[in-house]
């Protein structure tokens, strides 16, 4: 999946850099990853949906943007262990 993806990158941007892929990179797709959910595969990707959309409506918020997401992300790991996928299957 990593490789298809990256070759899908440099198809879209006809190059790669190293700075194409920073620390900001890798701690989204961990924060995706952790709200989503970590045990169904559809976590992932249901974590980067909601954290797309919240950071989009965070945006007018101006220069406090990044600490509405960063507490999004924070109280959305305390308060869901197994992420959104896992409220499904919450006993």
């Amino acid at each position: 999946m990593t490789g298809i993806a990256g070759s899908l990158h440099a198809f879209a941007n006809n190059v790669i850099s190293p700075p194409d892929f920073g620390f900001l990179l890798s701690t989204l797709a961990l924060a995706y990853l952790k709200v989503g959910g970590e045990h169904h595969p559809l976590g992932p990707v249901s974590g980067a949906v909601l954290l797309v959309l919240l950071g989009s409506v965070t945006l007018s918020f101006g220069a406090s943007e990044h600490i509405f997401y960063g507490a999004a992300i924070v109280l959305a790991m305390l308060l869901l262990p197994g992420g959104i996928i896992g409220l499904g299957t919450a006993a």
